[in-house]
């Protein structure tokens, strides 16, 4: 399989690396061959990664062009994971990467090892002799454990330029409980910090009746740089700084943010391909829907995929409609 239209994606490979990046790559490379008694052991075919940030139709996308008939689909227009005899997933491997990957694999606070590695080769051995696999993390580490890496390729769908919509599709589509605000806490600071913070935070939120919203105020109160305006903070200074996230988050939608922390991808030493989330949803460009078909090997027409796209994107915009009407009266709550 060969990535060649132009405009659509472009290559990655040890040759186009900066000499930071090289560097970085390098000591990956040598941790693991010192570390793993598992360095490049596992046999592989060809493996297609489609990475895919929360919130960017990855489910959505993998079903479609997978040819998956009859999928369910819940009022918020959230798609189920494909089929497992169609496509596999990363996401138990990616419970232990993770922490790595959000420190752009520092090797430094790698613990436990020994059991790390086991861990990981058996993930990826229950993966082994599929076609696609399917994961919100980039693969970086998956490398050190297949032996032919030149068999390996990611597309990766790229929300750069609509990250705070794809971002808030996210908190729709899981509407994750606030609830876990213990959990919140429990993950972003020591227990004396949290047991502080709580009952501010609650106070804060209690005036919002939209739960994604209420998620988005957690996270944003929680940030551990965040702590001492919220704990030394008065009410009102509080409310004023939580009116101005939400007014910019609000002017956000559906455009600015055109920034990227996709700096792990600079290492990549194989193939990848990079498909644009604007592009693909908002545009509904030709080209990029070719691409889909032809790696994933769809049979229906060209302009059935290109409808279906066009109206999950027409679903999702009205999602988000409604999500900044919410957050409009809760701003306007806010200042009463």
């Amino acid at each position: 399989m060969e990535f060649h239209r132009l405009g659509v994606c472009w290559f990655i490979n040890n040759s186009m690396l900066l000499p930071e990046q090289k560097r970085k790559w390098e000591e990956l490379d040598t941790f693991f061959k010192n570390n793993s008694k598992y360095y490049k052991q596992l046999d592989n075919n060809e493996i297609t990664f489609f990475v895919y940030p929360c919130g960017t139709g990855g489910n959505f996308l993998s079903n479609l062009f997978l040819d998956v008939s009859e999928i369910p689909v819940k009022t918020n227009n959230n798609y189920p994971g494909p089929p497992l005899d169609k496509i596999n997933s990363l996401r138990g491997y990616n419970d232990f990467v993770e922490p790595f990957l959000l420190k752009y694999i520092d090797v430094t606070v790698i613990t436990n090892m020994e059991k790390t590695d086991e861990d990981i080769f058996n993930n990826l051995s229950s993966l082994n002799n599929t076609t696609f696999i399917i994961s919100h993390s980039l693969p970086i580490i998956p490398y050190f454990y297949y032996k032919n890496s030149k068999k390996i390729k990611t597309i990766y769908i790229n929300n750069t330029t609509q990250k705070s919509f794809t971002q808030i599709l996210c908190s729709i589509k899981n509407n994750f409980a606030t609830e876990l605000i213990d959990n919140i806490l429990h993950k972003k600071c020591k227990a004396s910090v949290a047991k502080k913070l709580k009952p501010i935070i609650e106070k804060q939120i209690a005036i919002v009746d939209d739960n994604v919203i209420k998620n988005i105020l957690v996270d944003y109160l929680s940030i551990p740089t965040n702590h001492n305006f919220v704990l030394e903070s008065n009410p009102n200074e509080l409310t004023k700084e939580i009116i101005k996230v939400l007014t910019n988050l609000f002017n956000e939608i559906p455009l600015p943010p055109t920034y990227s922390n996709l700096s792990l991808l600079e290492v990549f030493p194989g193939k990848l391909a990079m498909l644009d989330y604007e592009n693909l949803f908002f545009n509904n460009e030709d080209a990029i829907i070719q691409t889909l078909m032809d790696v994933f090997k769809s049979k229906n027409m060209f302009s059935y995929y290109k409808k279906e796209i066009k109206s999950y994107h027409e679903k999702n915009l009205e999602l988000v409609a409604q999500f900044k009407n919410s957050l409009l009266i809760t701003i306007d709550k806010l200042n009463e």
